[in-house]
């Protein structure tokens, strides 16, 4: 096929269906090849620089999300079964020794009843093995700090060595503005690992205390 021939067909891409073509103009093919490496170029440049604003990228179901200071696309709603709903943040954050963790805050109803906010902090198999005992400590900036102690939710039975879950209802209703956190969690043989939460994902959180059956 000619260049001038398949240019006619791209270009009939763009008309309205019905339309009157003769007056279409005649674009060569490399032109739009062209054209289109370019858009291609700034997609995938603009996708790479929205990805570094934020720690997260969280596949859920087909749906891409990305986590950052503008789109709280990570919180998800999901009733589960009748009179059970459950509101979920998941994030992946970091710690100081700069290894990944996935932070999942949820808040489950059942019909009306709150039964509880809990925050599930998930490590590296092999790298970090959680003391399943021990509270974890939440700083901040100033003073203040608070403890959260381990607790499962009614229909979690058991968690593996690299998960653990706490109570962190307390915690969530006395936060009121979107300030840094920073969580101390005790691993398996004394060791300690620092994750630091940013303000953004404070933000989510918050969010997320409000959500209602």
């Amino acid at each position: 096929m000619s260049d001038a021939l398949q240019g006619r067909g791209y270009a009939a891409l763009f008309c309205n269906l019905g339309e009157d073509r003769r007056d279409i103009p005649i674009i060569p093919a490399k032109t739009l090849l062209f054209w289109r490496k370019i858009i291609c170029s700034v997609v995938v440049c603009t996708v790479g620089f929205l990805a570094t604003l934020s720690p997260a990228l969280a596949l859920e179901g087909k749906a891409l999300t990305i986590a950052t200071p503008l789109s709280l696309a990570s919180l998800h709603t999901y009733h589960e079964q009748p009179g059970q709903t459950t509101f979920r943040s998941r994030l992946s954050l970091r710690d100081r020794n700069d290894r990944a963790w996935q932070t999942i805050l949820f808040k489950r109803y059942q019909g009306e009843t709150l039964e509880g906010i809990y925050l599930r902090l998930v490590g590296f198999p092999g790298l970090a093995e959680l003391d399943p005992q021990a509270v974890i400590t939440v700083v901040t900036g100033t003073n203040i700090q608070w403890l959260a102690p381990p607790q499962l939710d009614l229909q979690t039975k058991q968690l593996p060595s690299n998960v653990n879950q706490y109570n962190f209802q307390s915690i969530i209703t006395e936060l009121t503005s979107d300030i840094p956190l920073e969580i101390k969690v005790t691993l398996q043989g004394e060791r300690k690992a620092t994750i630091v939460v940013p303000p953004f994902v404070v933000h989510e959180w918050r969010e997320l205390a409000f959500l209602a059956s």
